[in-house]
């Protein structure tokens, strides 16, 4: 038996080698045997309560210097003397919530056996709840965690978390030391841990959640962050930021905690938006850590969410106490600020909600958070992925970032779902479901890690109940214990007997309380299974609402695109009749004046062969067919273009009222309603859906343009005409021959226009140009230009009602410049305007655009469902089971807000060409493109409060 000074100092040694233990993947082992050698420190025959006290305080002390090393060891040099203090305080709390666990234990009238199988590892269990609750929590080094990844326990993580894998350390520490201790006992102490760890392993090995899709991430790793007042510093780290977005290939980047320190309003105008712009185009959505500031002025450690699933942010609620803040008052607060002023960092609300992010739903926590299974077991049961945004450039040490990548595993474990962990110097590193690193950058890299992780969806024990089933074994173990009326100076025997009367109280307490447990854990399984399930539906039901305004609006797209190209296949034909008309004067006209061309356009051959073209067409048509050319050209002017054109301009018709008959059916939602109710009601036909007016966008995100609206539609359609349409131009220049004659040209001027938004109209003018020699009195001038017509013609189409010919303007059109250099030629053309026959011709149509079609603004739209199922529908004991207690037994309230339950989701409708274009530049949102696509978002504040005055409240439960 050792002394009391050697059993104080083996204490202190065993406990330093546990808090050392923690951070290795198999430090299980040898903190195992660790705990065994100082349960026989414990309780060793002679023992007292004062004496366990001591030796417990000391394995308490030691455990907590080694293990809180990484944060002593590397001390910022801000307030090193607080920290300090703070790291010596904490020890004592545990060297002293040791002592006395270790005191009671002893005090409890039982064996040394029931006081280390049942007494000390159920105190040591609840000293760990303990350590976890307040501001000042600090969970660091639960004994569990020593078991991710590859413990035996470790499949206790996702039954009981890690203090349920605590406590069966101890209770394998207890059988370890029963069956050295004790050689009789060491068969049924050998059989009794076999059992227990195959009954956990059995049921912690099951897949209790589903796969549900994969999520390409990068994380950013970009060094340490520069200081606030580093402008050069946080500049590159911006311009870093925006090439990770602009490059962006993942559904989500993930950058560090902090990666900027500023607060949103210090950046730079527009910074935030463009990073978000480019993160949209690539359909990637960026989670940056930076602050956040308050109304009061205080700052909150804020991470942001940008790009395609909308603006979301998560502030952090655990603060790491004598860091971000001090908790003291007064003349306390100025000495441990050391005489400095110092602000605190201001906390996050206590509940917070899942991201939306890449296309799956990510329960967030930043830094130290990650130590709080039970901090994020509520957003983490909804979500699909886990994120931890970390900072290590404060605690650089390997001992605290072993403990950091060991605590993920525990939290994957826990959930059984991937978690990502983005660091600044760290080592970022990604966990699959399993708790195993799929990737990893090396510490102090400056770098990003492409991953593509499993999302998984699904509960597990633990996230239904979290610690209630280790708190309800270690509340059993103490009821065990203190009924236990074994001599304590005995040495019982761990040995099968027949129950007695004191052991059957017992018993019946231990049935009811696991009865009560169970109760509890189905109850609260089915809540949460029914929350889910109308979560699922009301995002389901959102997105499916949102696809068809998305439709729709593409829809809108298509159909203005195809009224433009019919509109410039009836420019097409305006531009046919009016050059058919052109070609039959010429033929009459050039021929004709083939003496004034052979002077002015010798001695270009081009000329002499367009005067030969046009000659030779008279002869042969007179020759072979004795008609004109303009004969045929009546005829086609007659019979061939109008019915085209009416035909056309039907179809633009039929298009535009389609576009009216889409919207009307989209009225105030109703239409989207009834498809959420169907998908909805698909999944459970029990839910019922409402779309939130308040925030429904669609029936004002576009208009009807008609009238003198329509010049957008008129400009779309002028941009769009075929060459020939827009300018059907060529010139045939004569060289000069002095003093004879110069500036011979052909000229040929002609277009189709829309001559206002109600008429199309084709010129084509073919004119002789040039200078004789001879002039003036004495015959020693230039001659003007004798600008003689040869060709000419004009068609319109101005509107009508089928029932004859339309007035046309008295404006004119461009028409390739023919007013500006064939002037003569054009005013007889426009003297001889014709129009076809058997026309119809309705005028540009009224079409459907955005409403704001300003560059600037926001083009986007959105539809929120709020989706509920009546209390009395929901499957638990207090809705429609079957089977449920009553009156003083109906324990369990599952009784939501307002008597149902019920989820809000908001789908938005937004414009993104995938491919980019050919000239690089950025496309802006337009009904003529079909780039409508639809994702989910957050709800905003106005759907929040209307959701919350649904359930009688102001504010959501």
């Amino acid at each position: 038996m050792l002394r009391p000074h050697a059993a104080l100092a083996s204490s202190a040694v065993l406990g330093s080698l546990l808090g050392l233990c923690q951070g290795w993947p198999w430090g299980w082992l040898p903190a195992q045997l660790l705990l065994a050698l100082q349960l026989a420190l414990l309780f060793a025959p002679g023992v007292g309560a004062g004496a366990a006290a001591l030796r417990a305080a000391a394995f308490g002390a030691a455990m907590a210097l080694a293990g809180y090393a990484g944060f002593l060891s590397d001390l910022p040099g801000a307030a090193p003397g607080t920290l300090l203090l703070a790291g010596a305080g904490l020890v004592a709390v545990h060297a002293l919530l040791l002592a006395a666990c270790a005191a009671l234990a002893v005090r409890l009238p039982a064996s040394p056996a029931v006081h280390a199988l049942l007494a000390w590892p159920a105190l040591w269990c609840l000293h760990e709840a303990l350590l976890a609750q307040g501001p000042l929590a600090m969970p660091w080094l639960r004994l569990g965690q020593l078991q991710a990844p590859y413990g035996p326990w470790a499949a206790a993580l996702p039954l009981g978390g890690t203090l349920l894998a605590g406590l069966l350390m101890w209770w394998t520490a207890a059988l370890l030391w029963r069956a050295v201790g004790q050689p009789a006992e060491r068969r049924r102490a050998l059989l009794a841990g076999l059992a227990l760890l195959a009954v956990v392993n059995g049921l912690g090995r099951l897949t209790w959640t589903q796969a549900s899709g994969e999520l390409a991430a990068v994380l950013l790793q970009p060094g340490a962050a520069p200081e606030a007042a580093d402008e050069a510093g946080t500049q590159q780290r911006m311009a870093a930021l925006m090439s990770a977005a602009e490059a962006a290939r993942s559904q989500l980047l993930v950058s560090p905690q902090l990666a900027l320190r500023k607060t949103a309003s210090a950046l730079p105008d527009d910074y935030l938006r463009q990073l978000a712009h480019a993160l949209d185009r690539r359909d990637s959505d960026l989670l940056l850590g930076l602050y956040v500031a308050q109304g009061d002025g205080r700052l909150q450690n804020a991470v942001l969410s940008l790009g395609s699933s909308g603006p979301q942010r998560y502030l952090k609620r655990q603060l790491f106490p004598f860091g971000e803040f001090l908790p003291a008052q007064g003349a306390l607060r100025d000495w441990l600020a050391g005489g400095q002023p110092r602000q605190d960092t201001a906390r996050g609300p206590a509940d917070a909600e899942p991201l939306w992010l890449g296309g799956h739903r990510a329960s967030l926590s930043v830094c130290f958070e990650l130590a709080f299974p039970g901090l994020w077991r509520q957003e983490a049961a909804t979500s699909e992925v886990l994120v931890n945004l970390s900072s290590a450039a404060a605690h650089p040490g390997a001992l605290l970032q072993r403990q950091f990548d060991q605590q993920a595993a525990a939290r994957a474990l826990e959930f059984q779902k991937p978690l990502l962990h983005a660091t600044d110097i760290g080592g970022a590193f990604a966990l699959d479901a399993a708790g195993h690193t799929v990737a990893r950058l090396a510490r102090d890299a400056t770098a990003s890690l492409p991953v593509t992780l499993q999302a998984r969806r699904g509960l597990t024990p633990f996230a239904r109940v979290g610690d209630a089933l280790a708190l309800s074994l270690a509340v059993a173990g103490l009821v065990l214990a203190w009924l236990s009326q074994a001599g304590a100076a005995a040495q019982p025997r761990l040995r099968l007997q027949a129950q007695r009367g004191q052991v059957l109280m017992a018993g019946v307490a231990l049935i009811l309380m696991s009865a009560g447990l169970l109760y509890y854990m189905v109850n609260s399984g089915q809540a949460v299974t029914e929350k889910m399930r109308v979560t699922n539906a009301a995002d389901a039901a959102a997105y499916s609402a949102g696809v068809v305004e998305a439709r729709a609006l593409n829809y809108d797209a298509y159909l203005n695109r195809a009224m433009v190209a019919n509109q410039i296949a009836i420019a097409q034909m305006v531009s046919v009749g009016s050059w058919v008309r052109y070609f039959a004067n010429a033929v009459d006209e050039v021929p004709a004046s083939g003496t004034d061309i052979f002077f002015m356009m010798s001695p270009s051959l081009e000329g002499y062969k367009i005067l030969a073209i046009f000659a030779a067409t008279k002869v042969v048509l007179e020759y072979y067919t004795g008609q004109s050319a303009n004969y045929y050209a009546d005829y086609v002017l007659q019979y061939g273009i109008g019915p085209i054109i009416a035909v056309h301009d039907a179809v633009v018709g039929a298009m535009a009222a389609s576009q009216g008959a889409v919207h009307a059916n989209l009225i105030a939602g109703v239409r989207q309603k009834q498809i959420a109710d169907d998908v909805a009601q698909a999944m459970d036909p029990q839910l019922k859906t409402q779309v939130v007016l308040a925030s429904h966008g669609f029936d004002n995100f576009t208009k009807s343009y008609a009238n003198n609206d329509r010049g957008r539609f008129a400009d779309v359609t002028m941009r769009s005409r075929d060459d020939f349409s827009r300018e059907r131009n060529w010139t045939v220049s004569a060289p000069d021959i002095p003093l004879f004659k110069k500036n011979g040209e052909m000229k040929k001027r002609a277009g189709t226009e829309l001559v206002g938004y109600d008429e199309w109209r084709g010129m084509d003018t073919l004119e002789l140009h040039g200078e004789r020699f001879g002039c003036g009195k004495l015959g020693l001038s230039w001659c003007g230009d004798i600008q003689k017509p040869l060709g000419w013609a004009a068609v319109n189409i101005p509107k009508n009602n089928c029932s004859g010919s339309g007035s046309g303007s008295s404006a004119n059109g461009y028409h390739g410049n023919a007013y500006g250099e064939n002037r003569r030629t054009a005013n007889k053309a426009e003297g001889e305007m014709e129009q076809p026959g058997y026309y119809c011709f309705s005028g540009l149509p009224a079409v459907r655009e955005l409403r704001n079609v300003a560059p600037d603004a926001e083009l986007s739209t959105g539809i929120t469902l709020f989706v509920t199922k009546d209390h009395a529908q929901l499957r638990t004991s207090g809705g429609a089971a079957q089977a449920k207690p009553s009156g003083q037994l109906a324990l369990f309230d599952d009784k939501p807000a307002g008597a149902k339950l019920a989820a809000l989701a908001r789908a938005q409708v937004f414009f993104d060409r995938i491919s980019p274009r050919a000239d690089g530049r950025t496309e802006i949102a337009s009904l003529y493109n079909p780039y409508w696509r639809v994702r989910l978002v957050a709800p905003t504040a106005a759907d929040r409060a209307w959701a919350a005055a649904q359930q009688g409240g102001l504010a959501l439960p």
